[in-house]
């Protein structure tokens, strides 16, 4: 299933209190716009659901589900490094003959991760303070048994303080709840954990957050993913990170601090038990890492 087809006057038109409005991004079942409500910058999120859904109840249910989780999760957590609900709760409405979804949450002022590395490599300075601000995010989310399974540099931006908030929480696990309907591994391939792919049902923790995590970070000082080689499909990056050893980050960027090449590839370790244990033990390595940069 497609986005809905919405243009920002459709949107001024049927949401009532906004102005404003410019299309950000679209992709999968949603698609983005930023917004004013009042004098205050927003993003609002529609959702296409089925019209008819004889054939499509478990996809329609998994949509409304993913929404409803994404809004209970910027709800609960209160973290600087976390986006938050915006005014508009989660509404239905029906535009252009489609029933769509649709809520706000706050505008986060800064640039998306994945495009500031296109540009250059994070320093090392700001590539352990992704790691302590993204951190941060999956504890907030871990505290109410929260998995977020997404974490990659498209849903990240960084704000211009230097600072790093964590985006789209809609495919987020939750240990206490029934399973959203998935239909094999979820998540983005380039930017998957190997128990996601594996087993995508019940065995993932934060751990597995932590892997994506280390990811991010491995790409993020070095401008390369550690799995991916150009040309390769979707089965064979998946294949990569469930067997193959990346290069550590040393042989890529010589002059990186001793320590921090060693978190990023414990980040990275294939068993999850060999990863941190717990995410302070992690902070707290970082922070002596930082401290070591000043």
């Amino acid at each position: 299933m497609s986005a809905p087809r919405i243009s920002e006057q459709d949107v001024i038109n049927n949401v009532h209190g906004i102005t404003d409005v410019e299309y950000l991004d679209k992709g999968g079942q949603k698609i983005v716009f930023s917004c004013k409500i009042g004098a205050s910058p927003y993003v609002i999120k529609f959702l296409k659901i089925a019209e008819d859904a004889d054939d499509e109840d478990a996809i329609q249910e998994d949509i409304v589900a993913r929404a409803k989780r994404e809004i209970e999760i910027m709800d609960r957590c209160d973290c600087s490094n976390l986006v938050k609900l915006g005014p508009i709760r989660m509404t239905e409405a029906k535009i252009n003959g489609e029933r769509v979804l649709f809520f706000t949450e706050e505008f986060i002022e800064g640039v998306p991760l994945h495009s500031v590395i296109k540009g250059q490599a994070l320093s090392f300075r700001n590539t352990v303070q992704l790691g302590l601000d993204i951190a941060a995010a999956i504890q907030s989310l871990w505290n109410i048994r929260m998995v977020h399974r997404d974490i990659k540099p498209k849903n990240i931006v960084q704000r211009g303080s230097g600072s790093y908030v964590l985006l789209d929480a809609g495919i987020a696990f939750d240990l206490n709840a029934e399973s959203l309907t998935s239909f094999g591994p979820v998540g983005t391939r380039l930017y998957m954990s190997p128990e996601q792919i594996i087993n995508p049902s019940r065995s993932l923790d934060f751990r597995s957050d932590l892997f994506l995590l280390g990811l991010t970070m491995y790409e993020s000082i070095s401008q390369q993913h550690p799995f991916y080689q150009g040309g390769m499909d979707a089965t064979a990056v998946m294949g990569s990170i469930v067997h193959s050893v990346p290069k550590q980050v040393m042989q890529l960027v010589p002059d990186i601090p001793p320590a921090l090449n060693r978190v990023i590839m414990r980040l990275l370790a294939k068993q999850p038990h060999l990863r941190y244990k717990s995410i302070d033990s992690l902070r707290d390595d970082l922070t002596r890492i930082l401290e070591g940069l000043e």
